[in-house]
Parts: C-alpha cells; sequence; structure tokens
C-alpha cells in the first residue's frame, strides 16, 4: 500500500472509544503508521461501526476493555510498534469476554510484536486474498499470540490465511 510515510496516533486520553463512523468499505485511516489507543474498545460499535477499516504499513493497538475490530484493506500490514503502543493487547483485567479480530485483505498479516487478550475473550487473525499469508515472528524476533481463561471459561485462537501460515523461529 502507497500511504506515504505519516504516522497517524489517536488516544482517548484514558477514557473512551474509537469508533468508526458508519463508511463501511471506506478507510477511516490511512498512514504508513498507525497507533490506537482506547479506554473502552476500538471500533465497538453495531452493524459498520463494528469494523474499523484502515490503510497501514505498521500497526499497534491498545485498549483496557471492549473489543478490537481492526481491517487493514489494501497490501497487508505489520503488527508492530508505532510510538508508545507495541502489538495489540486488550489490558484489562475485568474478565468480560471480549475480543480482538483482526484482518489483512488483499495482503498478508506479519505479526512481529505480541497479540494478548486478558479479558477472557478470542483473537482472530485472517489474511484474504491471492497470496495473502500470515507470519507469526521472524529470526530477529519474538511475537507471540496469547489468550487467558479462568477456570471453565473457554478462549479461542483462529488463524486462517487464503495462502499460508508461517511460524518463525522465535514465535511461541
Amino acid at each position: 500500500a502507497s500511504v506515504g510515510s505519516a504516522t497517524v496516533s489517536l488516544d482517548t486520553g484514558g477514557t473512551g472509544a474509537i469508533i468508526d463512523g458508519g463508511d463501511a468499505g471506506t478507510d477511516g485511516i490511512t498512514a504508513k503508521n498507525i497507533e490506537l489507543i482506547a479506554d473502552s474498545g476500538i471500533a465497538v460499535g453495531a452493524g459498520v461501526d463494528a469494523l474499523l477499516e484502515l490503510d497501514a504499513e505498521n500497526l499497534a493497538a491498545t485498549t483496557v476493555s471492549g473489543d478490537i475490530n481492526l481491517e487493514d484493506t489494501t497490501g497487508g500490514v505489520t503488527v508492530t510498534a508505532v510510538g508508545s503502543t507495541t502489538g495489540i493487547k486488550l489490558t484489562g483485567t475485568s474478565q468480560t469476554n471480549d475480543n480482538i479480530s483482526l484482518t489483512a485483505t488483499g495482503g498478508s498479516l506479519t505479526i512481529i510484536a505480541a497479540i494478548q487478550n486478558s479479558q477472557e475473550g478470542d483473537i482472530t487473525l485472517a489474511a484474504t486474498g491471492i497470496n495473502s499469508d500470515i507470519l507469526i515472528g521472524d529470526a530477529a524476533t519474538s511475537a507471540n499470540l496469547r489468550t487467558s481463561a479462568a477456570s471453565g471459561t473457554a478462549s479461542s485462537l483462529s488463524i486462517t490465511a487464503d495462502d499460508s501460515i508461517l511460524f518463525g523461529i522465535n514465535s511461541y
């Protein structure tokens, strides 16, 4: 994706959510690097607001609670460090079954920083389109996918690619 060299950082300042503006099928954010910081979710609305479409090369996002629902629409994306945020994380401890969903449409999903869900919810990763891979970690970095569940609660990790799923040497 040709997105220039800009970095976009959205931070709710410790309260609130980042909500898509109802523009289904249109990129809500386009930048080389995107950092999303919220307190109560990222793309947590209903209907078309329940998915934040973006076009980025590098992505990092964190929220205390609420779902994270992201789709990179062009050329693939790398989960890495952007600004003060590293990876994609649901950090709260209230065990509210919040989920993380990340799709790369028309490109590959590369994960070189952790994707972690501490809210007893699921993590769903997908790469769709011709030659769309998911690469988790590489020889130089560690990347982990982690979802935590309390006793009696099931959490799942779903990884789907239209081409290959590759685990790097330092992945776990």
